[in-house]
């Protein structure tokens, strides 16, 4: 075990929750509270008030962009964090004033005597907001969709009991106010998802009450837990450079695939992945049409006709709810993602990779770029496959940036303007080379960053009592031989 090291990852325990009548009570009461919070969002996006503010919902405040935490910093160097921190607080608009100010949320929160439940609520829209704004290329959205009717408890608010779980509720009073009021549910074992649930047990015994995800439309409550498990110290880095041509839509700085550093893409994907596009072309443009105009204006999926289904050579009405409307283009759109996972876990030599790597240790690094879960491109696909593909094989999964892998020179660290030509010409150095191998590289060296990023996580610390020594590692590159030269016409 001396060269083995302890890790933390996150895991969850789903309890289904029996739909007692205080319990339905309880989701509709929350559903018209939480439908009339989702409702003051959305005028305040609709006016432009979140425009230059960032949000920050782990800590509840709404500021300023400018206002980072290098910009107080800059302006009072001589404060330290804590003051710095509190400023910060006293400038921002914070969750308590949300529910304290009359323009807000103030004559919702004083009806309600369960304030923490209040709290967590706004807190929740705004996470969702956070979400929408990090999607859409840091642009806010014009409103916020009440129909995900989830309660994200932050703090501890459900207990654990023999009977089920309890945690309070409203209940109504002559006067028109609520009294708070505590219920049980009980748990339907049966159709719960238990397998981590010894383990929650344990980590919970002195946290009793805890915080867990309620969702409504399951009759779900999900806590998280804390798994334990080990990973051999990698003996170096697997980094893989994916892109959108289909010539080398995989490169990698060792041989996985099937000896060969490029994988080209299947044409299963390149036909798919344009029905998806036109797809998302064809609902973006019905958004675009005005609400008064959507009952008389159709729009047909500009693609190859024999790439759809029967079904779908037609033209689509703009209105949501229509017999041929909108929607079915959303729940089309959403099995072509399904197939489009489902073709990049068939297709892609997953059992080679991680063979590769086990039988000469190295860790896969995979960038962490957030992608919208409606684009074609497959990198938000292989991220999810293949860290679970690692997690099965006992294989070190790391998260790298991929900024500027491939215009930074591994020779000299030397970062370029731009990166569009295919051969990679350091002008520092002189140092050639495949663009994409160079990414692939790169990605591999930030490896490393991210290894010691893992391993410099409090919990992973405390759990390994800081004796963790690593080698000192040197980055594999591929061999571009005349095979490869040949293949990218240099």
């Amino acid at each position: 075990m001396d060269n083995q090291i302890k890790l933390v990852r996150k895991s969850n325990v789903k309890f289904h929750l029996k739909n007692t009548p205080e319990f339905q009570k309880f989701k509709e009461d929350y559903k018209i509270f939480y439908t009339s919070i989702c409702k003051i969002f959305s005028d305040k996006l609709k006016s432009g008030f979140f425009e230059g503010k960032r949000i920050s919902p782990e800590s509840g405040y709404i500021i300023d962009k400018e206002k980072t935490d290098s910009y107080y910093k800059e302006k009072y160097p001589d404060l330290t964090k804590e003051q710095r921190k509190e400023l910060r607080n006293t400038e921002s608009i914070t969750v308590t004033d949300l529910m304290r100010d009359p323009k807000w949320f103030k004559h919702i929160c004083d009806k309600e005597d369960n304030k923490s439940l209040c709290r967590n609520t706004i807190n929740w829209a705004l996470n969702r907001i956070n979400g929408y704004y990090k999607r859409f290329n840091n642009t806010y959205p014009i409103s916020i969709n009440p129909k995900k009717y989830v309660y994200n408890s932050l703090r501890n608010y459900f207990k654990f009991t023999d009977n089920g779980i309890s945690f309070s509720v409203f209940t109504p009073l002559s006067n028109g106010k609520k009294k708070l009021n505590k219920i049980n549910v009980p748990i339907d074992f049966k159709r719960s998802q238990l397998t981590h649930f010894e383990q929650w047990k344990i980590q919970n015994e002195d946290k009793n009450p805890f915080s867990a995800n309620l969702v409504f439309d399951t009759n779900e409550l999900i806590p998280i837990v804390d798994i334990e498990f080990y990973r051999q110290i990698p003996d170096n880095f697997l980094g893989i450079d994916i892109n959108k041509s289909e010539k080398d839509f995989l490169t990698a700085n060792y041989p996985i695939f099937n000896g060969s550093y490029v994988f080209p893409k299947p044409q299963e994907l390149c036909r798919l992945e344009k029905v998806i596009s036109a797809v998302n072309k064809t609902i973006k443009k019905s958004k675009e049409v005005p609400s008064h105009e959507r009952r008389n204006t159709f729009l047909e999926i500009n693609c190859d006709q024999e790439l759809l289904p029967e079904k779908f050579r037609v033209k689509f009405s703009c209105v949501n709810r229509a017999k041929n409307g909108r929607r079915m283009l959303w729940l089309y759109q959403k099995d072509l993602h399904r197939q489009h996972k489902k073709l990049c876990e068939e297709l892609i030599p997953w059992d080679d990779i991680m063979e590769y790597c086990k039988n000469h240790n190295l860790a896969y690094c995979h960038d962490d770029v957030q992608i919208a879960s409606m684009d074609t491109f497959a990198n938000d696909k292989i991220k999810v496959i293949s860290k679970e593909k690692c997690r099965k094989n006992g294989i070190f999964h790391l998260s790298v940036n991929p900024a500027n892998t491939s215009r930074t020179c591994p020779e000299c660290e030397y970062k370029h303007k731009s990166s569009s030509d295919t051969e990679f010409v350091c002008k520092n150095c002189g140092y050639t080379f495949g663009r994409h191998f160079v990414g692939a590289i790169n990605i591999a060296k930030k490896g490393i960053g991210a290894l010691n990023d893992c391993l410099n996580d409090k919990k992973v610390k405390q759990i390994n009592k800081n004796n963790i020594t690593l080698p000192q590692y040197e980055v594999v590159r591929p061999k571009m031989d005349q095979k490869y030269q040949e293949l990218f016409d240099f």
